[in-house]
């Protein structure tokens, strides 16, 4: 799969993740506690003093006393504006990801589609499957099913498919099954390894 590029700002602890996190809650709710600010920016009770002290002293942040106890957070113009800027960089990242883990699914399925094999199976209703749904659309891959092992997701739509049990996989004419679940790849290809091999079919793992 083609590599997410790891160099970016947001996703991964960092001065601007956290300073957009602090600008973000204050945005939310001015009357955010300190302990609260520190929890959503993953600070020590330490660090969040700083970095308040540093907001404040870049003109971005306003600290008014409520009873002695407390204080009313509020952004200044410049606050806001700054707040706008990283959220819109955040924004464009999540893009950028989002762009490459759809390059990077179709480039798993290369050699499914120099094969011909482009009747599909997906393997777990989930986030990921979403993704790949959307990765799929223009090319000549073709879903017949999106099977779940979770009884809950059994008849439930899932993006115009009908989530069918595991059980129906083997009554349903495709050419692959693609597990689109990342936190259990090999539990499910040990659970349909045997059935693939009875049908012929290939296994995909992401």
């Amino acid at each position: 799969m083609t590599l997410i590029p790891l160099h970016k700002r947001f996703f991964k602890p960092g001065k601007d993740s956290r300073v957009l996190s602090i600008l973000e809650s204050v945005h939310a709710c001015s009357r955010v506690s300190q302990s609260e600010l520190g929890q959503q920016a993953s600070l020590s009770g330490a660090m969040i003093n700083k970095y308040i002290k540093d907001l404040q002293d870049k003109d971005l942040l306003t600290l008014t006393p409520v009873n002695g106890k407390s204080y009313s957070y509020g952004l200044t113009t410049h606050g806001e504006q700054t707040r706008q800027l990283l959220l819109g960089q955040f924004c464009a990242e999540i893009v950028q990801i989002y762009s490459a883990l759809k390059e990077g699914i179709r480039a798993k399925l290369t050699a499914l589609a120099e094969q011909g094999q482009t009747s599909l199976i997906l393997f777990g209703a989930s986030e990921t499957c979403e993704v790949v749904l959307a990765a799929l659309e223009g090319t000549h891959f073709r879903v017949v099913a999106i099977s779940d092992n979770d009884p809950a997701k059994h008849g439930q739509s899932f993006h115009g498919h009908i989530v069918v049990p595991p059980q129906l996989i083997e009554k349903i004419p495709c050419q692959a099954v693609i597990i689109t679940s990342f936190g259990r790849q090999e539990e499910i290809f040990r659970q349909i390894s045997a059935l693939a091999a009875s049908k012929n079919l290939q296994i995909i793992r992401l």
